[in-house]
């Protein structure tokens, strides 16, 4: 089956015409690597290059994953080892080694007769927004490439221009010199081809706008004129000493460069005109449209400050039918390291918090939202109980999507607008990732607003993302305005200015600029934005300039008493001073609130005010904070942390930012928590607050950084006989190697903990005998001291009304018991964590009670339970978007698949459960899965060897993870396979190695599989 991987442009991977999804830009760089490669690649080499600052056996574990990885997607025949180094299988087509070759061959006087076709694979840059910061060698490749392949591009366009030229072919000379200028916008000689072209073809104002269109774009870019050939070339044209061979009819000529608008309603009367725009404007329609298709789409507009990328989605955005929502947010730099601080705004629009409270009584999905706007709903009432990391996170998920699908009913189409997208935080990135895949509306288009040089890694892997689905529908890129234009923009203003070259000259051609330079008087105007801004404040009276200095120490978005509180003013001189800076245009208002109509005016007056002034004034900010959210601050801990920081008040500033952290980590925003936390440490380190950053780094997926830091606090405690602090460190370790199946180390951290001796805390304790519980229950042969400390960690959590707690130790009671085989107790406890968690409103556990029910009721033999309980699991994981468990559910789908009889739906069940255990790095899931499969294959294919593949599979997966329980499923599976291939030498060792560790095991349903075996030995031992 031919396999083609394209590189030109954003990566895709086709296989029979479907796309084929890679997850790892790892992955894709290492094809690209080695297809590109004139001969296989050496192993060493690849290590070296890709993993550079791993140890040589992690460098090498690593390898063999992504290659599983790589050939479990793209099929095991699509990469060949060779004498240890790789290579492509020859199936295995990639449009840049194509286009490297056409190039080559073309240069030596042999066009390939399939050039065009090959010309037409390059989309766009090589490897197009992927990044690899973690292998600079790689991405020092990937750029060297892109600049190779762009040249090898241009080189084949031009040999079939040469040709089509020779041969009278205009209009695919044309064709040729339009994809030649879409790669490079500044190859003269291809303007010089599309001129004549456009000439030959009848088309002579086409050929001079060709012309003006160059002439423009070089004075822009280079500040440079035409070359005298082409000046030659447009006068010829405009002279009509070169005509067109014959006139062609309309459906012949070459298209428009730009498409008609959707509609031509004029802007508004208090905007500034749009000129020069006519292109973005299109381009935005085209992207809009392209929803039609595929129900969502993402635009990007990009460009520098004061480009005019707000005006330009305000003017695309006013001209929308009725029946289209428009939700716009955007970021501001004073609360890009808040989660979801843009979505926050944007709920605060009057219209849409008004339409909120009206339904939170009805909906109590709504309440989830006072984790992040603390004033949702009154004080005192009900909230959601506080939920661990990941179901947190996907909770205010589904509460943020029901708010937005709420406020844009009953319109099925809605525009969703990020401004200022470069100050946007992770966690608003992710919640727009899910709003696209959980889109409750016929059409979604994301437009994103944003300053590349200010893009972080996050916001351009996201649009990767996007590019790499195929939903990027466009990338606009705002151009400065060429002088033409810009005089046009001022005659629209008003008619002629005295100095009108002069500003258009110093404005550079930046809308906003030029829009600053004109509202001055035009005399002793500084030659750059910064001192015209500092000539605009200079005007201010005492007062104004006071409240103005506050906005911007406050900076976004922000009210008049907060406003009021921090310039220390009276309410009347408040009021005065904002009349003044709204009359003059330095604030605006909307619906109440306040904000600078640019961010440049906030900088320049921060910038202006001395070091004791900021201090006074971000202290002022601060206490104002506090007083506005008193008994509901949280939200705000990260900036009143800020302006404690600023405001040289290093503990105030580091305990608000522990505040913030801990916040963060609540809504499953880890990212935020470790700024936020790391920000505490560095200002007043403490015990405490590193054993939270150790927390939140250990969910980041940094667990080495964890280990180091928290391993750092247990020495320190031991040293200064601090043994509480030492226990809470020790006992968050043994949670991480818990999560993470560390083994021995679990049961290490949590002894150490233990033998702190902190016998007054009951809820220290509590957690003490649930994770050595849970620990043992994973290790152990015997279960009889996992129920022990699991019955302690129920009792203690119960007594000190720790509820998540208690849950926690029932479900693993209920895993327990089912494990020694008594299934009954074990769907007890099972629906004892489904009633508190439903008190609770804690869907993530009641997903998990569900699945657990519907699997035990199959093993106990009520399969008409079994299935009621699983349907239910679905619609509750469906209906609140709960993805974790989905992994879990259609697993336990396939298991109640085969007890039914249906092989195929089980066999698709587990695939299913496989991809989405992969998805989120669920190893030891994934290896349980191959279990099933093995199984599958086993019982009901009668397949031996390609089950003890999936066993193996299994059992690298497994790793150094410690899971007693399934290890033992494992071995005693492989014995059955490889009894079946009748290896009985192999099969015999694996049970007596089983039945040593069962000796004397209430692992009930292991020792009954143990005897099916054996009895199944040709020598009983």
């Amino acid at each position: 089956m031919t396999l083609f991987l394209r590189f030109l442009g954003p990566p895709q991977i086709e296989q029979a015409g479907q796309n084929v999804p890679l997850r790892q830009n790892k992955g894709i760089a290492l094809l690209a690597y080695v297809g590109l490669a004139d001969a296989p690649i050496p192993r060493e080499r690849l290590l070296a290059l890709f993993w550079p600052e791993s140890a040589p056996d992690a460098a090498r574990k690593n390898l063999r994953n992504l290659l599983w990885e790589l050939r479990r997607t793209l099929g095991e025949e699509s990469l060949q080892t060779e004498n240890d180094a790789l290579a492509l299988a020859p199936h295995v087509r990639v449009d840049a080694r194509l286009l490297a070759d056409a190039a080559q061959a073309a240069r030596t006087g042999h066009l390939p007769p399939n050039a065009a076709d090959i010309a037409a694979l390059y989309r766009g840059p090589f490897l197009d927004g992927l990044t690899l910061r973690e292998a600079p060698d790689v991405e020092l490749w990937i750029a060297m490439t892109r600049e190779r392949l762009q040249q090898d591009a241009v080189r084949l366009l031009e040999t079939l221009l040469t040709t089509a030229r020779q041969a009278g072919d205009w209009r695919a000379v044309a064709q040729w010199a339009q994809h030649a200028l879409a790669i490079d916008p500044l190859h003269e000689p291809m303007h010089q081809a599309l001129m004549e072209a456009y000439a030959r073809l009848g088309d002579r104002a086409g050929a001079l706008a060709q012309y003006d269109r160059l002439r423009r774009l070089l004075r822009n870019e280079l500040g440079v004129a035409p070359l005298e050939s082409t000046d030659d070339l447009a006068n010829a044209i405009r002279d009509g000493r070169i005509s067109s061979l014959t006139a062609l009819p309309p459906s012949e000529m070459p298209p428009p460069a730009v498409n008609t608008p959707l509609t031509q309603q004029q802007p508004p009367l208090e905007q500034p005109p749009l000129v020069g725009r006519d292109a973005e404007l299109a381009a935005l329609d085209n992207a809009w449209r392209a929803t039609a298709v595929g129900g969502f789409a993402v635009a990007t507009l990009e460009g520098e400050l004061g480009i005019g990328k707000t005006r330009l989605w305000q003017e695309w955005a006013a001209r929308l039918p009725d029946e289209t929502a428009l939700l716009a947010a955007h970021g501001l730099e004073a609360t890009q390291h808040i989660p979801l601080a843009p979505i926050a705004m944007l709920l605060r629009r009057p219209d849409i918090w008004q339409t909120l409270h009206t339904h939170s009584a009805t909906l109590p999905t709504l309440t989830a939202l006072r984790h992040l706007l603390p004033d949702f709903l009154p004080a005192g009432a009900a909230s959601n109980a506080p939920l661990p990391p990941a179901e947190g996170r996907l909770h205010l998920f589904d509460a943020l999507l029901h708010a937005l699908t709420i406020a844009t009913q009953p319109r099925k189409q809605v525009v969703f607008v990020l401004d200022d997208a470069h100050w946007a935080d992770p966690s608003t990135l992710a919640f727009l990732t899910y709003l696209a895949e959980r889109r409750p509306w016929q059409r979604l288009f994301l437009v994103l607003a944003l300053r590349p040089e200010d893009a972080t890694p996050d916001l351009n892997h996201h649009i990767a993302h996007w590019a790499r689905l195929g939903v990027l529908a466009a990338r606009v890129t705002l151009p400065h305005l060429d002088a033409d234009t810009a005089a046009e923009l001022i005659k629209a203003l008003g008619g002629s200015h005295p100095h009108a070259e002069e500003l258009i000259r110093r404005s550079g051609g930046n809308p906003y600029f030029l829009l600053e330079l004109l509202r001055t008087d035009g005399h002793d105007v500084p030659p750059h934005l910064r001192a015209l801004i500092a000539a605009r404040l200079e005007r201010l009276t005492g007062t104004s300039r006071q409240v103005a200095q506050a906005a911007a120490i406050l900076d976004g978005d922000f009210d008049f008493d907060l406003l009021r509180h921090t310039a220390g003013r009276s309410e009347e001189e408040t009021l005065d001073a904002l009349d003044t800076l709204l009359q003059r245009g330095i604030l605006r208002e909307q619906n109440g609130r306040y904000e600078f109509t640019h961010p440049l005016i906030a900088e320049v007056l921060r910038s202006n005010l001395s070091t004791a002034r900021q201090s006074f004034l971000h202290r002022r900010a601060a206490q104002a904070l506090e007083r506005r959210y008193a008994g509901r601050v949280a939200g705000m801990a990260g900036r009143i942390a800020a302006h404690y920081a600023r405001a040289g008040r290093p503990e105030e500033a580091a305990a608000w930012y522990e505040t913030a952290g801990r916040h963060a980590f609540s809504l499953a925003a880890v990212t935020e928590a470790v700024t936020f936390l790391r920000e505490a440490m560095r200002l007043s380190p403490t015990p405490q607050r590193a054993i939270a950053l150790g927390m939140a780094l250990a969910h980041s997926g940094r667990h080495e950084e964890a280990h180091a830091l928290l391993e750092r606090i247990v020495a320190e405690a031991e040293q200064r006989g601090d043994q509480r602090t030492l226990a809470e460190a020790a006992l968050t370790l043994a949670q991480i190697h818990l999560g993470i199946g560390g083994g021995d180390a679990i049961l290490h951290w949590a002894q150490r903990a233990l033998h702190a001796g902190i016998h007054d805390d009951p809820l220290i304790q509590a957690r003490l005998h649930f994770t050595i519980g849970a620990a043992l229950l994973r290790l152990s042969p015997s279960l009889e001291q996992a129920e022990h400390h699991l019955r302690q960690a129920l009792t203690l959590a119960e007594e000190q009304n720790a509820l998540v707690v208690a849950i926690q130790a029932l479900f693993e009671l209920g895993n327990l018991f089912a494990e020694r085989g008594d299934y009954e107790t074990a769907l007890h406890h099972y629906e004892q964590v489904l009633e508190r968690a439903e008190a609770l409103d804690l869907r993530f556990y009641q997903v998990l009670a569900l699945n657990n029910l519907a699997y035990h009721h199959a093993l106990n033999g009520n399969l008409s339970a079994a299935q009621e309980a699983l349907e239910r699991a679905f619609a509750l994981a469906t209906a609140h978007s709960i993805s974790e468990p989905l992994q879990y559910l259609h697993s336990t789908r396939g298991e109640l698949a085969l007890l039914a009889g249906d092989v195929q739906a089980a066999r698709e069940a587990f695939l299913t459960a496989l991809d989405a255990a992969h998805a989120i790095g669920n190893q030891l899931h994934e290896a349980n899965i191959h279990l099933q499969l093995g199984r599958l294959l086993l019982e009901h294919d009668h397949d031996a060897q390609t089950a003890l593949e999936h066993f193996t599979q299994a059992r690298a997966l497994l790793g150094e993870t410690v899971a007693f329980h399934f290890q033992r499923l494992l071995e005693l599976w492989t014995a059955r396979a490889l009894l079946a291939l009748g290896d009985h030498e192999s099969a015999a060792r694996q049970v007596a190695h089983v039945r040593a560790l069962l000796h004397a095991s209430d692992r009930r349903p292991l020792q009954s599989l143990l005897e099916s075996i054996q009895t199944l030995l040709p020598c009983q031992p």
